[in-house]
């Protein structure tokens, strides 16, 4: 194939999260790749989203003393779709995400970006179906600071959440503090923290993208265009 400028390995169209991290993989591999972005910041949808990752028999539950298995989340997967079936899935489609997720998920701790169990409370949507969770299955990304990013700090698309805070935490501050005792205590704690953060010149971000600017550290797959 001739008439290209420049020839790669793994060529990506857009910078998520699964755009990024198939370009760490790829890299991690010895091949060339190149990320193409249509705007001038890198993150798309996921910047705004939660950030809230679903992985059953993950390495942080495990590390909590919980079991859990491939084969249980199968169970629950396989029990969800029968009574609320959705269009696009099959069993090769689950058993392959139930057995792989969790190995991404090492892939990445691996490779530096700092993950974490999101809540010790987080059910699965249908906890009462075979294989269902009671506790939590979720990962998400730890707060980050995107002055480790250098002059691509500026680069980062905004999320909603600019600021040192935890999924937990998050969750623990709301609603009202005659309901919820602990919500005032915990509202004085980020405000604490982020007047900390901002004397001390650190920039966190939180949710979505705190797991973007974790797979975006230097070096990168390629520049941006």
């Amino acid at each position: 194939m001739t008439g290209f400028d420049e020839m790669v390995d793994w060529l990506v169209v857009g910078s998520g999260a699964g755009s990024m991290a198939s370009a760490l993989v790829m890299r991690d591999a010895g091949k060339s790749v190149i990320i193409l972005e249509k705007t001038a910041f890198v993150g798309g949808t996921t910047a705004k989203s939660g950030g809230v990752m679903w992985v059953p028999a993950n390495r942080f539950m495990l590390a909590d003393g919980e079991s859990d298995s491939a084969d249980a989340a199968m169970a629950y997967l396989d029990a969800a779709q029968d009574e609320h079936p959705a269009p696009g899935t099959s069993p090769e489609k689950r058993r392959a995400y139930v057995t792989q997720a969790p190995r991404a998920i090492d892939f990445l701790v691996d490779k530096g970006v700092a993950l974490q169990r999101g809540a010790t409370f987080w059910p699965d949507y249908y906890d009462e179906l075979p294989g269902g969770c009671k506790t939590s299955r979720t990962v998400v990304a730890k707060p980050f600071d995107r002055k480790e990013l250098g002059p691509w700090r500026d680069k980062l698309r905004k999320g909603f959440a600019e600021f040192n805070v935890t999924l937990v935490e998050g969750m623990e501050a709301q609603g009202h503090r005659r309901t919820n005792k602990a919500s005032g205590k915990m509202l004085l704690r980020i405000f604490g923290r982020t007047l900390r953060d901002t004397l001390l010149g650190r920039q966190y971000t939180t949710l979505a993208r705190r797991c973007r600017g974790g797979c975006s550290r230097p070096p990168w797959p390629q520049a941006w265009t």
